[in-house]
């Protein structure tokens, strides 16, 4: 039994799009769609718009499975609203949904790719998903030059399909395990397209995604492409903008919204500067180059070396491009800089770890309160990494607190404890939780649970992690975003409680270290 609270399901909020809506054609064929509005939605200005297409399991007449994309999707839902990253990426959410019996292109999925010869026609689906699309365009302020459609699994294949039934339309595609025509590469040469795929992928084998990348380098162009050592499966972290990057350092849905028909957006930089006496102070006025929808922020060259934010950022839409701030007499000889975002700083920079391996139950119900439990006998550890290993490897620089003695054939749990403060006069408007880990961890902020991986949402004292994370995958940061929890943030008095877990007592090695990345400032 699926139940909808709400209008909310999976993080997806229905009260933001137009309504529960259907498309009929001329044959009286129908698609139920919505669209969905970023916030603060301002029909006197333009916005980018995202077209997805769904998999298999989201088929249906509902009108709601698909715009989850299965639970997948739910930070590019949040990112196209603009409640997460800043707001950089509001634009329109388009999801048609495909009924049960049929498919955005109807082809078999196992046998990847095809050919020309092999070109099924343009399905009824997809037509309609088509018109649909030219119908919002011609409705809404879409920016033209930034439309991009992306889809996984079944809505792979409608992204490469879509593609090739409107050659020029689209700025940019994310096209995730699927397959296209690979007879086509010349016509998909000139599109800015992020390929991803599996590379164990058994459901949609990954000869069709290596195919395209041949077809299209044979023609003379050039893609991303992400490969991991997954299944049919990671759409949701390839999506939370946060895991992968490309060679020139960008994140997904960085390199998605930069992309336009014209050619992707130019790199920020200053055009003008003018520095003027107001009222016993310097005041500075920058104007740079067009970047719409992107945060900046002025900061200052310390005597360190490090650079400090002024405690404020500058926010530029469509064509407002300028700024200016003012320095007081005694930092006039200094050297400034503007930075893209919004200023950011780990809340646990100042922490040492908390930390106790229990040899019962008895304070596994108030281990991670705001206030340690009496009698707890918790030791204080250095820095923030927890961990051992039996030999000297690849977690050796990054354990600060070594717990091997106590975990080692004893327990596969330890509890941990971060306490911090949070600095005053900041006003927080995102929060992201990084954590090395394995090889499984429950989190908890202020008490109330925040994030887990590989473990079972009711493990207990002495727990082990549902599966073994790998050691080259456990040193890079995961990262989860917490910007929903922000309102429980206290001024003092905070703590990150993490529930650390190996997948046996008799582990050879075990690592957690958290960061907690709060990003403050404001439009």
């Amino acid at each position: 039994m699926l139940l909808v609270f709400s209008g909310i399901l999976d993080g997806v909020d229905f009260s933001r799009s137009t309504g529960d809506l259907v498309y009929e054609d001329d044959e009286g064929n129908t698609l139920p769609y919505r669209l969905f509005l970023p916030e603060n939605y301002d029909e006197n200005d333009e916005y980018p718009l995202v077209l997805f297409f769904h998999g298999a399991g989201e088929r249906g007449r509902d009108n709601k499975s698909q715009a989850n994309g299965g639970g997948h999707i739910e930070n590019l839902f949040k990112a196209t609203q603009g409640t997460v990253f800043n707001g950089r990426y509001k634009a329109f959410l388009l999801t048609p949904q495909c009924p049960s019996n049929d498919q955005w292109v109807n082809w078999p999925w196992s046998r990847g790719s095809y050919t020309d010869i092999e070109e099924p026609e343009e399905g009824r689906s997809m037509h309609s998903a088509l018109a649909i699309l030219d119908q919002v365009i011609a409705t809404y302020p879409v920016a033209i030059d930034q439309i991009y459609v992306t889809g996984l699994s079944m809505g792979g294949f409608g992204t490469w399909d879509s593609l090739r039934r409107r050659p020029g339309k689209f700025a940019a595609a994310l096209p995730l395990s699927g397959g296209g025509n690979k007879s086509q590469g010349a016509s998909f040469k000139d599109v800015a397209i992020w390929l991803y795929h599996g590379s164990s992928d058994t459901v949609v084998p990954i000869r069709g995604a290596d195919e395209m990348e041949n077809a299209i380098a044979t023609a003379g162009g050039a893609i991303e492409y992400t490969r991991p050592n997954t299944g049919h499966s990671g759409w949701g972290t390839f999506y939370n903008n946060r895991t992968y990057r490309n060679a020139a350092g960008q994140p997904v849905l960085e390199w998605l919204f930069s992309q336009t028909l014209g050619g992707p957006l130019q790199p920020f930089a200053i055009t003008k500067m003018d520095v003027s006496q107001v009222d016993g102070e310097t005041e500075i006025a920058l104007r740079w180059n067009s970047r719409p929808r992107t945060n900046y922020v002025i900061q200052r060259l310390q005597d360190n070396g490090s650079w400090t934010d002024l405690p404020f950022a500058v926010k530029t839409l469509g064509d407002t491009t300028s700024t200016q701030f003012r320095i007081s007499s005694e930092i006039e000889n200094s050297i400034f800089r503007v930075k893209e975002g919004l200023p950011s700083a780990d809340l646990l920079e100042d922490c040492n770890v908390r930390w106790l391996v229990a040899s019962d139950n008895s304070i596994h119900d108030t281990w991670n309160a705001r206030v340690e439990p009496d009698g707890a006998k918790f030791f204080t550890g250095v820095g923030l990494g927890v961990g051992f290993e039996t030999r000297p490897d690849v977690f050796d620089p990054l354990i600060e607190t070594y717990v091997l003695d106590e975990m080692l054939n004893r327990n596969a749990s330890i509890y941990l404890r971060y306490e911090f403060n949070l600095p005053p006069d900041r006003e927080y408007t995102a929060l992201d939780l990084g954590m090395r880990y394995d090889d499984g961890f429950i989190a908890y902020l202020n008490g109330t649970k925040i994030a887990s991986g590989n473990a079972l949402e009711n493990s207990g004292w002495d727990a082990r992690a549902t599966r073994s994370h790998p050691d080259s995958k456990a040193i890079e940061f995961e990262i989860f975003n917490l910007s929903e929890f922000i309102p429980i943030l206290r001024s003092e008095g905070n703590v990150l409680a993490i529930h650390g877990m190996n997948s046996s007592p008799r582990g050879s090695d075990f690592l957690i270290e958290p960061r907690l990345i709060g990003e403050f400032g404001g439009s």
